[in-house]
């Protein structure tokens, strides 16, 4: 699953679902995937970081995910 920084993740994008997909999709995901939403957030969300803390992996990996996201918005 791609999560785009806006503006990029607004309206009809790549990373928008259609309902089919929608129907039948399992996991985590954002208003940007989603067929009904126009809107784009949560934008850059670092979900691979967070799934590996979750897994019992380490929460610098999430903090240098953030960091990089603050430098691309700089």
């Amino acid at each position: 699953m791609t999560f785009k920084a806006y503006p990029s993740s607004y309206g009809a994008t790549t990373v928008r679902m259609s309902y089919s997909k929608w129907n039948n999709y399992r996991g985590h995901c954002g208003h940007q995937h989603l067929p009904e939403n126009a809107h784009g957030d949560p934008g850059a969300f670092p979900m691979a970081a967070i799934l590996n803390a979750a897994k019992g992996g380490s929460t610098d990996d999430i903090e240098q995910e953030l960091e990089n996201m603050d430098k691309k918005d700089a």
